[in-house]
């Protein structure tokens, strides 16, 4: 059986680890974003993943939107190579509570700890996002 993770988990687990790289808790970083606290924990676990939301981080932390997906996409690409299936909608927690493990949650494999094989998307936890994305930005210049 295939493991299961949803989108909204990895972007979460993006968002969490880019907070983290600044060193804000999640009461500073919802401040800083226009957002109350439990709206962004929500975020970070994959359970408030709204367009507005999305733009209310990212703009909070002074990126572009694009910048956030894209790390979360290859994050994806990385996770399908070992094999995981990536779907779009995060199950209720009644759903995730009876499938026993078929489901990979934001802070089981996605986390720090288990990103290493992940290749370039562990950059990104390391440096952030802005780095992860200038590198690949002058990587694609020299193709």
């Amino acid at each position: 059986m295939k493991k299961k993770v949803a989108y909204s988990s990895i972007l979460g687990t993006v968002i969490s680890e880019e907070r983290e790289h600044r060193g804000m808790n999640q009461a500073t970083a919802s401040q800083l974003c226009g957002m109350t606290q439990s709206t962004l924990a929500r975020v970070e676990i994959g359970r408030a993943s709204t367009i507005e939301n999305m733009l209310k981080i990212s703009h909070g932390f002074g990126l572009d939107p694009w910048q956030l997906f894209k790390v979360a996409d290859d994050r994806v690409k990385a996770l399908k190579d070992q094999g995981y299936e990536i779907e779009i909608e995060l199950p209720s927690e009644k759903e995730l509570k009876d499938s026993g493990d078929e489901w990979i949650t934001a802070k089981t494999i996605i986390s720090r700890a288990s990103v290493v094989g992940l290749t370039a998307a562990g950059i990104a936890i390391v440096d952030g996002v802005i780095p992860y994305i200038n590198k690949f930005l002058k990587n694609k210049k020299t193709e």
